[in-house]
């Protein structure tokens, strides 16, 4: 059986570029900076990426963020890890949410928005003026 395999990593502090996600009959192989956002179905998750597709696999999103590196992926709600290198915005209005570049917006948890904002200017990807 396959599970999720780490390609090129040799070490929990060292950057690898891809990953292998075992979906039913086949092994995507995914470059880590293609992921836009991973979207939680309890044991089940759906990888969306940069290519109009979503891969869903058997896995928790849990897995996912102890994976993927906390620099670039944040989780900004039970159910929603995201790129924080793929948001295009931040809607403040009706609650919080993000605007992915794939055109997906996701809601930001009240507990974790003060978090996600400084981990967003953390990242380098966004330089507030």
């Amino acid at each position: 059986m396959l599970s999720t395999a780490i390609i090129d990593k040799e070490s929990a502090t060292r950057r690898f570029e891809k990953i292998a996600l075992p979906t039913t009959g086949a092994l995507h192989l995914v470059t880590v900076a293609d992921i836009v956002h991973i979207e939680s179905h309890g044991s089940y998750v759906s990888v969306f990426t940069q290519k109009p597709e979503k891969i869903i696999l058997s896995r928790t999103i849990k897995s996912f963020e102890t994976l993927l590196p906390e620099s670039d992926f944040f989780r900004i709600h039970q159910s929603h890890l995201i790129n924080v290198n793929c948001v295009e915005k931040v809607l403040c209005t009706d609650g919080d949410f993000v605007q992915m570049n794939n055109g997906a917006c996701l809601p930001i948890s009240r507990r974790r928005r003060e978090e996600f904002m400084t981990a967003l200017l953390a990242s380098g990807a966004v330089k507030r003026l």
